[in-house]
């Protein structure tokens, strides 16, 4: 089975396994490190994970869920304490939350640059931008929204409590529930881990038969014999 992962994975190429495909481009795969010289990397300093108590009267709000099963994602934008803007995208369920909230910021971020404003974004996600502060980071995802925050000197990621009462976060959540449930679909692709689920449930379909049972280990995947 290691050699499934490595050969999807790693050299990208389709497989056959246990009577099931696996296309390596439904699942999403590491970049290189973007090409950038570590003294023109700012996003560590321009991404705050420390809450402030009162988020500015204008600002972009993110957010992303997995709601019964469905995945989804929004962002909007509050002006004046009013909302003038809104996006959002119902992904597939396989989808994960980490996902959706990464998704979430980047499409806000290209939102505002195509714009021409300066503003700031909050989520609720920190480990979203944990990720995108980070120079290190093969995630297609965080990548394209670290490129896309460069061309963007004035702007400023920043972290909100969830569930407080903020008028822009509480309105993102709202919008990403409607668009789990009938937003606009966008398609993204599966995270590695839902390939190997993938692989155990065709093992343990197929050791069922053979009397041989799969489970997860660490760091690998340990097969044991039921009976010899």
């Amino acid at each position: 089975m290691e050699s499934i992962l490595v050969r999807i994975g790693r050299l990208r190429r389709d497989c056959n396994w246990e009577g099931s495909s696996f296309l390596y481009q439904d699942f999403q795969q590491p970049n290189p490190p973007i090409i950038i010289h570590p003294a023109n990397f700012d996003l560590e300093d321009r991404v705050s994970i420390v809450s402030e108590l009162h988020p500015p009267a204008e600002a972009i709000y993110t957010y992303g869920s997995h709601l019964e099963c469905e995945t989804g994602c929004a962002f909007c934008v509050i002006q004046n304490n009013v909302q003038i803007h809104q996006w959002t995208a119902k992904l597939s369920p396989h989808n994960t939350v980490f996902q959706a909230e990464k998704l979430a910021i980047k499409e806000a971020i290209n939102w505002d640059n195509s714009k021409g404003i300066a503003t700031s974004i909050w989520s609720g996600s920190e480990s979203a931008l944990r990720a995108i502060s980070s120079f290190k980071s093969s995630n297609p995802l965080v990548q394209e929204a670290q490129q896309a925050l460069l061309q963007n000197p004035s702007m400023q990621l920043n972290w909100i409590k969830a569930h407080v009462g903020f008028l822009g976060n509480e309105a993102a959540d709202n919008l990403t529930k409607q668009a789990t449930k009938e937003g606009t679909y966008f398609h993204l692709e599966a995270p590695k881990c839902l390939m190997k689920k993938r692989l155990i449930t065709s093992l343990s379909i197929n050791g069922n038969k053979t009397g041989i049972q799969a489970t997860l280990g660490e760091p690998s995947l340990i097969y044991s014999l039921k009976s010899l």
